[in-house]
C-alpha cells in the first residue's frame, strides 16, 4: 500500500518536473514509509512474547511475637539462631521466608522481642495465604506456644493454605497454682440511672478448694463482694453483679480476685472495664392539633427507646418553643394562621421538624412553610394509600425489618390534592395503589438548607404499630422505623466547622493519636491556625498540649497514657468565632496475653496432623531440619508467561510515522513546492 500511494503521487511530479530526480526518489521514499508504517496500524498488529520463569519451593517460617513467650525466650537466650541455623540446612532446596506476628502479620523477623499484646493466629495464616497465592509455597513451620485470644481457631485458616504445616510448641506445658479472670462481659454504654449487668468469668487451677472473693470496685469504693468455692483440680466459674449508673461520664471499674499463696501469675487476677454513662435521652417534643392516637403511638414509640423522650404538648398550649437541639413533631399542624410564624422560626433556627399530616393539617398554611413539599388543589376530601419502601432512598438505612413487613401495614389516609416536591425532597415509603406504585411520596426527608425535614403524608400510623405487633409479636419494626427517623432529624452536626477525631477506646501499649480538622464559614480548610488540646486524667490533673498542623489538617500523637479514662477538651478560632470541641476517651489495661500463660501445645498437634505436617518440641529441631529436608513437595516450578503488545501503542512507530510525513513536508516547501 505505501508503495502504491507513494509511487502514484511522485509519478505525477516527475510529470510536471517541479522537482530533480533525487528530489523526486526522496519524497516517494520518505511517504513510503510514513505510509507503510501507517497501514500497518490500520490492521492493528500484535507481537506476543514468551518468557519462562522457574521458581524454587518457599518455605515460611512463622515465629509467635506475643508477650506469653516472654519466659520462653529468657530461658532460651539462642533460641532464634538455633531456629535459624537448623531450618537454613534447606536453602540449597527452597527458598525460606522468616516472619513473626502477634495480633497481625510483621515481615521483620528481626524484631522477635516477644512485646506482642494479643495473638492472632488465623490472621497471621490467612495473610500469608494472600501474599503467597499463586506462588510455589510448599510448607509452613509455625513457632508458638498454641496460646491465642484474638480471631477465629486456626485450623480453618491453616487448611486453606493446603500444604503442610510443621509446629514447634514451645512456652512452659506444666500447670501451676493460678486463679485468673478469663472474661469479663459489660456494655460499653449505658444511661444515666439504668441498672446493668457486668457479668464475670473466672477460671482456677489447683486451688485446693480454697474459697475465693469476688470484689467490684468504682473509683476505689467496694461496689459488691462475691465468693466462689472451687471444688477440682481446673474449675469454672461465672458470676454477675448487677449496678446502677449514677454518675455521667466515663466510669471505671475494676474487679478483683483473691491471691493464692504462691500464685506465679498475680496479674491476671485484676480486671479493668470502662462504662460510659450517658444522658442522651434528647427530647421529642409532639404538638397535636387534637388528641389522636398516632400521638400515643409516637409517644410509646419514642419512649420505648434509650436515647430519646416524648413530651406532648396541645397546640392551644403551645407557645411556639421548640425542643432545644432535639425533634419537634407537628400532627395536624398548622392548622391556624398564627402559627406559621412559630413553625417558621423553628425552622430557620435549623431545629428539626418532623410533619404528620391529619385532617386538621390546613394546606393553604401548610404551603407558606415552603418545606419543598405543596398541596395543591385540596377540597377535603381524603384517599388511602398503602406504603411501598423506595429502595433508592439515600439519606439513611431503612431498616431489614421495615422492608420485609411494611408492605403489608394497612393504608394512609392522605388528602386528595396535587403534589409538587422541590429536587431535595426524597420518598422514604411510596403511595401504593393496589398493585400499582405511583411514585409519589407517603413519607419522606429532605435536608434542607434551613433544617432537616421529615414528612408523613397522611394518618393512621398508629395501626401500623398495632399491624407490626400482629405479625411479630412486638413492635420492635415500628420502634426501629420511628428511631431512626429520629435519629437522622436530629443528628445536625452542628459542629461541622471543627471537627475532632481520636478513638473511643486505646490499648496501653498504643499511642493516643488526635486528629483535626479546622474549616471557615463556607467550609474552606484552615491550615496553620494555632489549635490547644486540654486532657484531664481521673484524678482530674490537667495537661496542655498543642496541635500540629499538617497538609489536610492538625495532628496531635499523645503517646502511651497510663490506663484509665480520660476527658478533653479542644480550642481553636476560624476567625470569626473561637469553637470548641470535648469528648472523652479510655485507655485499657486488658492484657490478654497475660490472662493465660500455659502453653497449649494440642491446638498445634491438631494443625499439623490436619495439614498433614508434623508437631515437633522446642528441643526437637534436628528433626525438623531432617523431615523438611526429605518434603515431597521441594520441587521447582517453571511459570510461563505470555505477553501481547499492540504496535499502536509502540512510541517509536508513532514517532517514524511522524518524522516521515514532517520530512516530505520539509522538502517540498525548501523545494519550492506545496
Amino acid at each position: 500500500m505505501g508503495i502504491i500511494l507513494a509511487g502514484t503521487s511522485y509519478w505525477r511530479e516527475k510529470q510536471r518536473k517541479r522537482y530533480s530526480t533525487n528530489t523526486i526518489y526522496l519524497l516517494a521514499l520518505v511517504r513510503f514509509i510514513g505510509a507503510t508504517f501507517l497501514g500497518f496500524l490500520l490492521i492493528r498488529p500484535i507481537t506476543e512474547t514468551h518468557q519462562q520463569t522457574i521458581e524454587k519451593p518457599i518455605t515460611v517460617v512463622l515465629h509467635d511475637n506475643s508477650m506469653s513467650i516472654q519466659d520462653f525466650l529468657k530461658v532460651n537466650p539462642e533460641w532464634q539462631n538455633q531456629l535459624v541455623q537448623k531450618i537454613s540446612s534447606i536453602n540449597d532446596q527452597s527458598e525460606v521466608a522468616y516472619y513473626t506476628f502477634d495480633g497481625d502479620l510483621s515481615n521483620s523477623w528481626d524484631s522477635l522481642n516477644a512485646k506482642g499484646a494479643s495473638t492472632n493466629m488465623s490472621v497471621a495464616l490467612e495473610k500469608i495465604g494472600i501474599r503467597y497465592a499463586g506462588r510455589n509455597l510448599a510448607g509452613v513451620v509455625l513457632v508458638t506456644d498454641g496460646l491465642f485470644n484474638e480471631g477465629h481457631y486456626p485450623i480453618y485458616a491453616a487448611q486453606n493454605l493446603q500444604v503442610p504445616i510443621h509446629t514447634i510448641g514451645i512456652g512452659d506445658t506444666n500447670m501451676y497454682k493460678d486463679v485468673f479472670i478469663s472474661d469479663v462481659q459489660c456494655n460499653k454504654n449505658t444511661f444515666l440511672g439504668n441498672e446493668f449487668p457486668i457479668l464475670v468469668n473466672i477460671e482456677t487451677r489447683l486451688s485446693q478448694k480454697q474459697p475465693l472473693e469476688v470484689v467490684l470496685k468504682n473509683k476505689g469504693l467496694v461496689i459488691e463482694k462475691q465468693s466462689i468455692l472451687p471444688d477440682g483440680k481446673r474449675t469454672f466459674h461465672s458470676i454477675q453483679f448487677n449496678t446502677q449508673s449514677k454518675q455521667l461520664g466515663v466510669q471505671h471499674y475494676t474487679i478483683d480476685v483473691t491471691i493464692l499463696d504462691g500464685e506465679k501469675n498475680t496479674t491476671n487476677n485484676h480486671f479493668d472495664c470502662f462504662i460510659e454513662v450517658l444522658d442522651d435521652r434528647q427530647k421529642i417534643l409532639i404538638v397535636g392539633a387534637a388528641p389522636h392516637p398516632d400521638i400515643q403511638a409516637l409517644i410509646e414509640s419514642i419512649n420505648h427507646s434509650e436515647s430519646f423522650i416524648a413530651e406532648y404538648i396541645p397546640a392551644d398550649e403551645w407557645k411556639g418553643k421548640g425542643s432545644g437541639d432535639g425533634l419537634t413533631i407537628f400532627h395536624g399542624l398548622p392548622n391556624q394562621a398564627q402559627q406559621v410564624a412559630s413553625i417558621n422560626a423553628l425552622l430557620s433556627n435549623k431545629n428539626p421538624c418532623l410533619f404528620i399530616w391529619s385532617q386538621s393539617t390546613q394546606a393553604s398554611l401548610f404551603n407558606l412553610l415552603q418545606t419543598g413539599i405543596n398541596l395543591q388543589g385540596a377540597n377535603g376530601n381524603r384517599e388511602e394509600r398503602t406504603p411501598s419502601a423506595d429502595s433508592k432512598f439515600s439519606y439513611f438505612q431503612i431498616p431489614q425489618s421495615i422492608q420485609t413487613q411494611s408492605h403489608q401495614w394497612p393504608p394512609l389516609s392522605i388528602p386528595f390534592g396535587k403534589l409538587t416536591l422541590s429536587p431535595g425532597v426524597v420518598p422514604y415509603f411510596q403511595q401504593q395503589m393496589g398493585n400499582l406504585n405511583t411514585g409519589i411520596p407517603l413519607v419522606a426527608f429532605q435536608s434542607a438548607d434551613v433544617a432537616k425535614i421529615g414528612f408523613v403524608l397522611g394518618e393512621g400510623i398508629w395501626r401500623w404499630r398495632m399491624t407490626n405487633f400482629i405479625q411479630s409479636k412486638n413492635h420492635d419494626a415500628f420502634d426501629e422505623m420511628i428511631g431512626s427517623w429520629a435519629q437522622y432529624l436530629v443528628d445536625k452536626n452542628r459542629d461541622h466547622l471543627f471537627k475532632v477525631n481520636t478513638k473511643k477506646s486505646w490499648s496501653y501499649n498504643q499511642p493516643v493519636v488526635f486528629q483535626a480538622n479546622l474549616y471557615d464559614e463556607s467550609m474552606k480548610p484552615l491550615l496553620g491556625q494555632s489549635m490547644q488540646l486540654s486532657l484531664w486524667n481521673e484524678q482530674g490533673e490537667k495537661r496542655d498540649y498543642p496541635f500540629v498542623p499538617g497538609n489536610t489538617g492538625y495532628q496531635l500523637e499523645l503517646g502511651l497514657l497510663e490506663p484509665g479514662s480520660y476527658r478533653y477538651q479542644a480550642q481553636a478560632n476560624n476567625g470569626t468565632q473561637k469553637l470548641t470541641h470535648a469528648g472523652s476517651f479510655i485507655v485499657e489495661n486488658v492484657q490478654l496475653e497475660m490472662m493465660n500463660t500455659w502453653a497449649n501445645h494440642d491446638v498445634l498437634k491438631s494443625l499439623a496432623k490436619e495439614t498433614n505436617g508434623t508437631f515437633f518440641t522446642a528441643s526437637k529441631l534436628d528433626s525438623l531440619a531432617i523431615k523438611l529436608r526429605e518434603q515431597q513437595n521441594f520441587v521447582s516450578v517453571a511459570f510461563d508467561e505470555s505477553n501481547r503488545e499492540e504496535w499502536i501503542d509502540w512510541w517509536p512507530i508513532l514517532v517514524v510515522i511522524i518524522l516521515s510525513f514532517a520530512t516530505e513536508w520539509f522538502i517540498r516547501k525548501w523545494q519550492g513546492g506545496y
